[in-house]
């Protein structure tokens, strides 16, 4: 109702769209309806329309009024201007007709941004956003609301408002542009684009539509597709990509160097120019196969020709998939030459294995180590499966402990259980009582690690029972020897004995009472013949020489200190011979009297007789100590000496007088130590026990 501003068209913008409502605003003065979601050419188009009809509208009230001042005068140009407003009007109504199509024309094209997959922007020549549809929304996180006070640059973190303008201008009118660039999420991360721009003109002004797609996926392929290319080229496998009619689409370098052709050749070629035993039938067929259930059937061994005519062994192994609706064949050929020769190797190996196994006189077994710590039987030579007297059949792939006795099985058991705990092979007498019998073996049993743990156990069993049954007979035969030899020198001991005492007491006796007869001679008729008394001194000198021999020959034979106990015995010993040799020798006891019975003392008395003996011809010693003391239940005697000693590894061990000293000392249950070393002397030890009888 103000003067000043009553003329002014009002455009009612609301959001009710009813009928009844858009009456009401025309009834209440407005001159145009606009209803919301807002189109901005739209509105921009109604503003316009509505500017040119207010000023229609004044040039019409302004020529309403000069007609009105000059009706009178003007009569004749009433109709003229009539028949002008009518073609105004005309024109007017072919304006708002016109201005309907564009605004369905937009409605339309409003309508077909909102559905678009892809995220749409329009922006002006100086890159401000001014529309946006749903897309974009969804694609960056930005409100319809935040990207109306965005730019370009707010949103691609690459571009500068200098680049956009520059792109603008190289647009052109009526042109397009497809371009790759980054988008920047409200979140601050960044997501790659392709967009398409196309360029229009509006009311005289320039705008952009940019059209965005989100190319993540297709980036993310394309990566794949190049480390996928990488790999394959750099791959040590020969790789194809083949189609049906077998033609190579696609090579390696791993193919180029295995086949000695280049890869522009290779391409020229088919499947069958490289593999000599290749049939296409089997071939096609087999792809089917592949395509048809998605997969390749496992791996194919086959041949390839190289350029130079040599052929080599392959396993090939394929995958198929289907690129533009032709099924194509992705094929990996590996070269085995190695691994054959290294089969026939390990198939030779085997053979003789087998051959080893099979003919070894001596019983041979394979054993699993189990998880679990159990034995399982892998394989059995026949020698085994003859000396045990099982089935070999009943033993195969059967726990140990399962297949045997139940004694048996906890004594083998045990033995493997101390070889996978030692790690390393171990060696061992056992007896067994088998079904075959009592069966003595010597076992060699060596572990397998395999990953850090003994996987296999391989046992050597040489059936030792005859041997043992032969050691049984030779050593009851060396007992008896033992015993014959025991008792030989118990009667040898007894008839010195005898005899010493003969000489002693009946040659003494003869020798004394030749001694008096030759006295009485020289006293009753010497003195008057001269040169009796000269036979008779010599006589004398005889007698008293042969009592002296029968003296020591009664002593050689058995010492009377024996009778006074072995201390005696051996001090006179000791005296003796360093009379005879001029060596020092002493003798050493324990605080304690020691008594031994006369087998005993005998034993050790000619144990330290043969040790000076020893002594006395290889030693060269300047010093001999006995010892004799009762170490716990047993008799231990020492003769040491400070001489040249010897070297007990490479003397000979087996001389009569050590033979005799151990055979003495075994024969009361004892054993001999011999300790010495060049330079060092020479130590005998003898350790006998005290209630051991002598065996016989």
């Amino acid at each position: 109702k103000q003067p000043n501003t009553r003329d002014i068209p009002v455009i009612f913008m609301t959001a009710r769209a009813e009928t009844e409502d858009k009456v009401n605003g025309f009834d209440a003065g407005a001159v145009d309806y606009v209803t919301k979601p807002l189109q901005i050419e739209e509105v921009i188009a109604r503003i316009e329309t509505q500017i040119k009809l207010s000023d229609m509208q004044k040039r019409l009230e302004t020529q309403n009024a000069q007609l009105q001042r000059y009706r009178e005068q003007l009569e004749q140009r009433v109709a003229e201007r009539t028949i002008e407003l009518s073609a105004t009007n005309q024109r007017l109504r072919a304006e708002i007709q016109e201005r309907k199509r564009a605004e369905e024309q937009l409605a339309i094209k409003g309508a077909a941004l909102a559905q678009m997959h892809e995220a749409a922007y329009f922006v002006d020549d100086q890159a401000r956003i001014f529309y946006v549809n749903a897309e974009a929304s969804r694609q960056l996180g930005y409100s319809r609301e935040e990207f109306l006070g965005m730019s370009v640059t707010d949103i691609a973190p690459g571009w500068t408002a200098d680049m956009v303008v520059n792109a603008w201008q190289g647009l052109g009118e009526g042109g397009a542009n497809t371009i790759e660039a980054e988008h920047r999420h409200k979140d601050g991360s960044s997501v790659p684009v392709e967009i398409s721009i196309s360029y229009m003109k509006h009311n005289g002004k320039a705008f952009g539509l940019a059209v965005v797609r989100d190319i993540t996926e297709r980036k993310r392929a394309e990566r794949e597709l190049h480390l996928l290319n990488y790999a394959l080229d750099n791959s040590f496998d020969a790789t194809y990509l083949v189609d049906i009619d077998m033609r190579l689409r696609y090579v390696n370098e791993a193919a180029v160097r295995e086949l000695g052709y280049s890869r522009e050749e290779l391409l020229s070629m088919h499947l069958t120019d490289i593999d000599p035993s290749i049939k296409p039938e089997v071939v096609r067929e087999l792809m089917r196969q592949t395509a048809a259930n998605g997969r390749f059937p496992g791996t194919v061994e086959s041949r390839h020709r190289r350029k130079n005519g040599e052929i080599f062994p392959i396993e090939v192994g394929a995958t198929t998939f289907t690129y533009e609706g032709e099924n194509l064949f992705l094929t990996v050929v590996r070269n085995i030459t190695e691994r054959k020769q290294a089969e026939e190797n390990l198939a030779e190996r085997e053979q003789r294995y087998r051959e080893i196994f099979d003919n070894s006189t001596e019983g041979m077994y394979l054993l699993e180590v189990t998880d679990d710590g159990r034995f399982r039987n892998l394989d059995i030579n026949p020698a085994l499966v003859k000396s045990t007297g099982m089935s070999r059949e009943a033993m195969i792939g059967q726990f140990v402990d399962d297949t045997v006795p139940e004694d048996v099985g906890r004594v083998v058991v045990e033995k493997y259980r101390r070889c996978v705990a030692a790690g390393t092979t171990i060696e061992e007498n056992i007896e067994l009582d088998l079904p075959a019998g009592k069966h003595y073996y010597h076992s060699i049993i060596t572990p397998i690690h395999y990953e850090g743990r003994v996987h296999r156990l391989i046992g050597v069993s040489r059936d030792i029972t005859e041997l043992k049954k032969a050691e049984r007979e030779l050593e009851e035969s060396r007992m008896q020897l033992r015993g014959l030899t025991a008792r030989r020198e118990e009667a040898r001991e007894e008839e010195r004995k005898y005899i010493a005492r003969e000489v002693h007491d009946e040659l003494g006796q003869v020798l004394t009472g030749l001694q008096l007869n030759i006295s009485v001679l020289e006293h009753k008729f010497a003195p008057d013949l001269p040169p009796l008394r000269e036979h008779l001194k010599d006589t004398r000198v005889l007698t008293d020489r042969a009592l002296g021999v029968a003296r020591n020959v009664a002593s050689a034979l058995r010492p009377a200190a024996l009778d006074m106990g072995i201390h005696s015995a051996l001090e006179w010993l000791a005296g003796r011979f360093s009379g005879n040799t001029g060596i020092q020798c002493e003798v050493h006891f324990d605080e304690n009297e020691i008594t031994l019975d006369e087998s005993h003392a005998i034993a050790l008395f000619r144990i330290v007789q043969e040790s000076l003996t020893n002594v006395a011809r290889y030693a060269h010693a300047g010093k001999v100590d006995i010892t004799l003391q009762l170490d716990g239940g047993d008799y231990v005697l020492s003769v040491r000496d400070n001489g040249k000693g010897f070297d007990t590894g490479t003397r000979k061990m087996d001389s009569f007088g050590l033979v005799g000293i151990r055979e003495r000392a075994l024969m009361l249950g004892g054993k001999v130590v011999i300790d010495s070393s060049p330079g060092k002397g020479t130590r005998i030890s003898v350790r006998i026990p005290a209630n051991k009888k002598t065996e016989s």
